[in-house]
Formats: C-alpha cells, structure tokens, sequence
C-alpha cells in the first residue's frame, strides 16, 4: 500500500518522515511518500541566521484561504500524485491531515479525477473555511483512521473528534475508527497507536493498484524543495 503522506505545519518532507520511523518499523510494507509543502512559514520565534527556507506549509492561517487559493492546492499536490503516483491514500499530521480531509471530499474528486481509499489522520482538524469543499460530501468509500492526543493543546482532541464525525456522517460509521493517546500534538509513536493502526490496515481489502512496488522508503526529492531541517511542532 503506497500512501503520500502530508507534513504539519513548519516542517517540511524530511522531518516529517524522520518522526515517522516509528510507524516505518512497525509497518514496513507501507510505502510512504513525502511532499513539501508549497508555502514557505517561519514561526515567529525564529531569528536568522537561521536557515528559514526549510519551514513549510500548505497555507499561512494568518492569510484568508479562498476557494481559489484551495483549488491551488488541492492542484499542487495533484501534481504529485500524476507523477509519482499510484497511490493507495493519505496520511496527514496536523495541517497535512486537514489537507488530506480536503483530497477525501467529492470536490477534489471532481478536480484530480482521483480519491483515496485510506486516509490516516494524525492531530487532524477542520479547516475553519471548507464550506465549499465538503458541500458535495466525502467520497463514500474511503476508510479513515483518526488518531490524536487527550493533552493535545495545538489541536484539541475535539476538533480531531468533530473530523472523524464528519467521516463517520460522509461515508459509514464502519469504515471510521477512532483512536486517543494520552500525549500532546505529535507524531504518536506509542504501542497502541501502532497496533490500533496495525487492525485498521489489516481489515483493509487489498489494494487494487497492480503497478510493481516501488522500495518502501521512497526518496521524496522529487515530490517537493530539498529539506534540511525543520521545527518539532
């Protein structure tokens, strides 16, 4: 199963995939590809010398994201997904999970002629202006795994919940599981996020893609700028 995953905000392909090796031992026939995001976002507690080109994100919350500007996006990572593609489904931390709820509505659908039929959600939430994306509802047949933080206080868990309520109304109650750790806004790494996701992927039907796999740790080089380094947030 090969999956594009989608960072948070301030980091960028290659931190993101770095707190992801938890999930890389502990399910090493996903295939995971990572992309940069297209914004260039400095936290405000940075100062130069600093190398700052190394902060992404896929908007500035600061900034009003008009349905052009999600269009622009959505776009962006379409491009990804036409030439590095096939794939399976998302996985999003934070930010990157709000934009991977984006690529499960029919909106995006009809804009890549493409949806997921997975999509992991870590720390996820509603973007506050997706009225418009989601007026069409989901795409039906997408599973979704929710995970996130009771002592979340980037992304409470209730805005994590309210998103997984939209999958459970959007598609079925049983292609929807939920699953709370005890930490902060993270990557979670802890044995029951990874055995709550190891049951998840195992009911899952077989992937239809019938293209050869590519290596399980993909060179994400191509799919976004170099990264170096980046925030923990």
């Amino acid at each position: 199963m090969r999956l594009l995953c989608l960072h948070g905000m301030y980091q960028n392909a290659a931190v993101f995939r770095t707190k992801m090796e938890p999930l890389h031992v502990a399910l090493p026939h996903l295939q995971l590809v990572y992309l940069d995001g297209p914004t260039n976002l400095v936290p405000k507690v940075v100062s130069k010398p600093i190398d700052t080109t190394v902060f992404r994100a896929w908007w500035d919350p600061d900034q009003t994201t008009t349905t052009q500007a999600q269009r622009q996006i959505i776009d962006y990572v379409g491009d990804a997904i036409a030439t590095s593609g096939p794939f399976d489904g998302v996985l999003g931390f934070s930010q990157g999970a709000s934009l991977a709820s984006w690529l499960c509505s029919s909106f995006a659908q009809r804009q890549l002629g493409w949806s997921p039929s997975v999509a992991i959600f870590l720390g996820g939430y509603l973007h506050s202006t997706t009225d418009e994306i989601f007026s069409n509802g989901l795409v039906p047949h997408v599973r979704s795994f929710h995970a996130f933080g009771l002592n979340d206080r980037v992304v409470p868990a209730s805005k994590s919940e309210v998103l997984a309520a939209l999958f459970e109304q959007g598609t079925r109650p049983d292609l929807v599981a939920r699953y709370s750790h005890g930490h902060g806004h993270i990557v979670p790494k802890c044995d029951g996020t990874m055995h709550a996701l190891q049951s998840f992927l195992h009911a899952m039907p077989s992937p239809s893609s019938s293209s050869p796999p590519p290596p399980s740790h993909v060179d994400d080089a191509n799919l976004g700028r170099a990264s170096i380094s980046a925030s923990n947030l």
